[in-house]
């Protein structure tokens, strides 16, 4: 059984992401827009999938110690091949995501670049650290917690976000009915 605690820090990240609209509509002309605000959620989204995809790696393949992102979507990708085609709403912004989308090629999503590269050279790369990429990370983020819930928990729906919607989720005041995730259909 999976700690809810995963699911109540990403409720964290996402209020945090949600109180940045505040100072910076999401808009496509904003993609660009970076800030300290945008590096510090960058860095904690991107942290944050790493734990959870050694969670879900663990609980596919117990046997296995992946260490990147790359392994990470050998062992995921093999158990959930249609996790590259799930996309995450943002209705109220009319924004659509499909996050691990760049998985379909076997090359890492390039949010997750930008993550790196602010991670490793934060001052070099400090506009990598954008509202287009962390709306990406958030997204990819979700997808993770929805699979790992669903796979591990046998939980199906999730509710309480303020901005996104996926399949998997159930209904709340901004989303569509319930839909399920492509590899559980």
């Amino acid at each position: 059984m999976i700690s809810q605690s995963y699911w109540s820090y990403f409720l964290v990240l996402e209020n945090d992401f949600f109180e940045t609209t505040r100072f910076v509509e999401m808009d496509q002309r904003n993609n660009n827009t970076f800030s300290l605000e945008y590096t510090k959620l960058l860095l904690s989204v991107g942290s944050e999938i790493d734990v959870i995809c050694k969670e879900l790696c663990k609980n596919i393949k117990p046997t296995a110690s992946p260490n990147n992102i790359k392994e990470y979507m050998l062992i995921i990708k093999n158990k959930f091949p249609k996790i590259s085609t799930t996309k995450v709403e943002i209705n109220r912004y009319n924004i659509e995501s499909i996050p691990w989308h760049n998985w379909e090629n076997d090359i890492s999503p390039d949010w997750w670049k930008s993550y790196n590269k602010v991670k490793h050279n934060r001052i070099i790369n400090y506009n990598e650290a954008n509202q287009k990429n962390v709306t990406e990370s958030i997204a990819g983020l979700l997808v993770l917690l929805l699979y790992l819930y669903r796979f591990v928990n046998n939980d199906e729906h999730k509710n309480g976000t303020k901005l996104f919607d996926a399949p998997g989720m159930g209904e709340n005041i901004i989303c569509r009915p319930s839909t399920l995730l492509p590899d559980f259909e």
